[in-house]
């Protein structure tokens, strides 16, 4: 079965020259354990949330929002400040939103928009 996390991952893999690693919620901890490899980018299921059926009579007609996360990794401890692995990280952004915003999965589907991004550094430079 096609999930919108597998076809949302086939959009960035088709658009993203130079991924060294992509994956689901399950690669995750490959970044852990230090078995990665830079740059990254991996999809993970947020929440579903269905809207209320139109229908009284046994048909269904609803609406389902499905939100997701893009995981982006970099690693880059080089500048005084660690200003070159930001910089990676916001180019990569950039061309992951690049690939998403606007596009429909399939006709079935609304356009992906953006809800919102957060910066956390892990360890030994990654971002």
């Amino acid at each position: 079965m096609t999930t919108a996390s597998s076809l949302v991952l086939a959009r960035i893999t088709s658009q993203v020259v130079g991924l060294q690693s992509t994956g689901i919620a399950a690669n995750l901890a490959a970044i852990k354990k230090g078995t990665v490899k830079f740059p990254a980018v991996f999809v993970v299921p947020k929440n579903r949330r269905g809207s209320a059926n139109r229908y009284m009579t046994g048909l269904v007609a609803q609406k389902r929002e499905v939100r997701f996360q893009v995981v982006s990794a970099v690693r880059n401890i080089s500048g005084a400040q660690g200003g070159k692995g930001i910089t990676d990280i916001e180019q990569l952004t950039d061309l992951v939103d690049g690939a998403l915003f606007g596009h429909s999965l399939s006709t079935e589907h609304d356009p992906l928009i953006f809800e919102s991004g957060a910066m956390a550094e892990m360890q030994n430079g990654e971002v």
